[in-house]
């Protein structure tokens, strides 16, 4: 549908050889307002660009179907009706369809598009994290915090492919005002909710690791109470983690993980939700919960999807995470814009 205000604008100070209506797709004469079967006020025919309904890129008269995601190729106005926003009030109410396996083949053709862009963006971004943690004393927290910084404007990349629009690296920047800081914001207490739980899973699990190799070498046993040696307290708690009760330590080690799963799961859409539509940290975590609730068993799978697919990731020295941590990050956004659409215009 066509404001009519901008309509009137349209039809009135720019010179066309003919008019539309938007509603019957009727074409006539310049001189005509309005159009004589149904009332609605015309606009001017302009040649709409032949776009990827899913993906929104641009391709020629020749081309069909996307390469990249399989969507079909039609005439849609840029950036208006390529994934339009969605109340998101309805959507909390009426639930919304995606696939999990699906997400992650539609985020792999989406993260393939632009690859180069993303890599060096989030090679950035995990270097300026990684240099910020090794700060003596408060490089655990100012890794956080960097990585906080930053991860609203690599969301904002893929938010902007989505759209039809063109990712780069300056988005990493660009929203250093305003709504950027509400992500920051959301990310950061995201975050800080999570340390705690997340911790206590990646020791336990660090501590299980070591106590089941050394149930068939028990000299990285020796070896890892060596190091602890000398640490006074620290040497009670690892001999605790490393001889004592498996009952304990594996039920501290479960829910640990169970309370981390659930609120990776209910927080999975906050820092898309304030980069796209939502002015305030609480609010925007709230609502990604409510999202999340709809289809909260799907929800949980893909949130475990993506933790699994990362921690295999690191076997190979960590190397790995440079492509699957950036695809985490398009799996969540191709999730969230199947779900409410997109909001902001990226350009």
């Amino acid at each position: 549908m066509v404001d009519e205000d901008s309509a009137d604008l349209t039809t009135a100070d720019v010179p066309v050889e003919r008019l539309i209506c938007p509603k019957c797709g009727s074409v006539y004469p310049p001189d005509f307002r309005f159009c004589p079967d149904d009332g609605t006020q015309l606009a001017p025919d302009i040649p709409l660009p032949r776009l990827c309904e899913i993906c929104g890129v641009e391709y020629p008269d020749w081309v069909q179907f996307c390469p990249f995601d399989g969507g079909r190729i039609g005439k849609i106005p840029k950036s208006s009706q390529v994934n339009p926003p969605k109340d998101l009030d309805d959507v909390c109410r009426t639930g919304y369809d995606f696939s999990a396996l699906g997400a992650f083949s539609e985020a792999s053709a989406l993260l393939h598009r632009h690859f180069l862009r993303y890599f060096v963006a989030f090679l950035f971004l995990a270097a300026v994290s990684a240099l910020s943690a090794s700060i003596p004393y408060i490089g655990f927290f100012s890794g956080i915090f960097i990585f906080a910084l930053l991860s609203g404007g690599f969301f904002s990349m893929f938010l902007s492919a989505s759209t039809g629009g063109n990712p780069h690296f300056g988005m990493l920047f660009s929203q250093l005002s305003g709504r950027y800081f509400v992500t920051f914001g959301t990310a950061l207490l995201k975050w800080l909710v999570l340390l705690v739980p997340l911790l206590f899973a990646f020791l336990f699990g660090l501590m299980l690791l070591i106590r089941v190799i050394g149930l068939f070498s028990t000299s990285i046993l020796d070896e890892f109470r060596k190091d602890l040696s000398g640490h006074g307290r620290s040497l009670e708690i690892g001999d605790w983690l490393l001889s004592g009760g498996w009952t304990p330590f594996l039920l501290i080690l479960f829910i640990s993980v169970i309370i981390s799963w659930i609120l990776l799961t209910y927080l999975a859409f906050a820092e898309l939700l304030s980069a796209d539509r939502v002015n305030n940290p609480v609010a925007a975590m709230i609502d990604s919960a409510r999202l999340a609730r709809k289809h909260y068993w799907k929800m949980m799978m893909l949130v475990g999807g993506i933790v699994a697919l990362n921690l295999v990731a690191v076997i190979p020295c960590g190397v790995a995470l440079l492509y699957t941590v950036p695809l985490s990050f398009a799996v969540l956004a191709t999730v969230y814009v199947k779900a409410v659409g997109v909001k902001t215009i990226y350009e």
